[in-house]
């Protein structure tokens, strides 16, 4: 999936600090990154669920995701279903894929990897379960955030008939690089850490927050990478905020539907 988790795993961190967001404030913007982020980590609860759409276009094409996402202390729970019909779902040590609707029934069964499997597909799937997990954190990202970015402007606007806030901040690419890039291949990661070291590349991160300082929608826009790196197209990542404090169930399919690999 060419979807970058670890970008969306920035995103999704701003999308839980609404959850157990204060009342209503229409005070005015943020002038700098470490007082938005103190707003933001104020707003986190020890347990939070949110629904979001992500969209990822680049020069190779696009990707849609569904996500329900659920965050309780050390507990992640993470439900992706794109637009393929292949899902994913990834609650505490337990980890189900589904294939794309292109295949036939009968390859559309459930798939479980076990965490301690030595095959390699096991390995790939939980790497990638363990990244997203980890990065999803938000307390975390939000403090990379602080570290990694620098607020450039902001903006009282109104959208579709909603007054929202809209932020913009820049991002050091060699900071905030294992949230956008920490889960693809070694090699790959070396190449792109090679080829934009010291170049002082700088990600633009723009959002908008409604008056619970709660996030609506950012985009992540990811082309620069590409002016020192061939080889990426670069890619505009958009995450559209849904249906606060919906339940989110990231429920095990039914035993019957599932096949185990590395078991």
């Amino acid at each position: 999936m060419r979807l970058r988790v670890g970008a969306a795993a920035v995103c999704a961190a701003l999308a839980l600090a609404g959850c157990g967001a204060p009342a209503s404030s229409a005070a005015s913007p943020f002038t700098d990154l470490g007082s938005l982020a103190a707003a933001v980590r104020q707003s986190l609860g020890k347990t939070g669920t949110v629904r979001l759409i992500m969209s990822s276009k680049s020069g190779k094409g696009s990707a849609d995701v569904e996500v329900g996402l659920l965050y309780n202390g050390p507990h992640t729970a993470v439900d992706l279903r794109l637009s393929n019909d292949s899902e994913v779902r990834m609650t505490g040590e337990t980890l189900f894929f589904k294939p794309p609707s292109a295949q036939s029934d009968s390859a559309r069964r459930w798939i479980r990897f076990f965490p301690l499997a030595a095959d390699m597909y096991s390995k790939a799937f939980w790497t990638l379960a363990k990244q997203t997990a980890e990065q999803t954190d938000p307390l975390r990202t939000v403090d990379q955030l602080v570290q990694a970015g620098e607020l450039t402007g902001s903006e009282q606007i109104e959208l579709d008939g909603r007054k929202l806030t809209h932020y913009r901040v820049q991002l050091d690419f060699e900071r905030v690089s294992n949230h956008l890039i920490g889960f693809i291949a070694d090699e790959s990661q070396y190449r792109i850490r090679t080829r934009l070291a010291g170049k002082g590349v700088r990600i633009p991160l723009d959002l908008w927050l409604d008056d619970y300082q709660r996030p609506v929608k950012v985009v992540l826009d990811q082309r620069p990478m590409a002016r020192f790196d061939p080889d990426e197209t670069g890619s505009v990542l958009t995450v559209q905020y849904r249906r606060w404090g919906t339940p989110v169930d990231v429920a095990a399919p039914a035993a019957d539907l599932v096949d185990d690999m590395g078991g």
